[in-house]
């Protein structure tokens, strides 16, 4: 699996895959979104990838999807995660792939940091994505999501 560091040339595909169903289904902001925005979001998000990766993901020169780590409390050194695995390449391992490339580099980068993934409470394979990786139940965001979570220094200590 390989990272990049998202582009703005990335923008169109990324705006695709955040209005598309599933994602907005997932998502806590499920409304849709128009260019104009994305692109002023994108803008503003790319002067952030040195201190927030925010990686596109590619496996055989194929561009399987995205993660994403913003921060949620910087003071805490806690990053959410946002993944997104294209529909065609579901269902076969990547998404675990994608996150554990992300969060290897991410930890070594930041070996004080958590790692925090919000779940919709329905969607039972991106919950057990985040606990096969080792996230825990953090706490219940409201009646449709749920909180886990992971710490860098857990991550290294996997990889050592």
């Amino acid at each position: 699996m390989l990272k990049r560091a998202v582009t703005f040339e990335d923008s169109d595909l990324i705006l695709v895959w955040r209005n598309s169903v599933d994602a907005r289904r997932s998502s806590q902001k499920p409304e849709e979104i128009s260019r104009d925005e994305h692109e002023s979001w994108l803008r503003n998000r790319i002067l952030r990838v040195n201190s927030e990766p925010f990686w596109v993901m590619s496996l055989c020169k194929k561009i399987v999807g995205y993660v994403r780590l913003d921060y949620f409390n910087s003071d805490q050194n806690v990053f959410t995660i946002s993944i997104f695995v294209v529909p065609e390449c579901r269902n076969v391992g990547l998404g675990n792939q994608m996150l554990v490339t992300a969060l290897s580099s991410a930890a070594s980068n930041y070996p004080d940091s958590f790692f925090r993934a919000v779940v919709k409470n329905d969607n039972k394979r991106s919950a057990h994505l985040f606990q096969h990786l080792g996230f825990k139940y953090q706490a219940k965001i409201d009646s449709e999501f749920t909180e886990y979570r992971l710490s860098a220094r857990e991550i290294i200590k996997k990889c050592d």
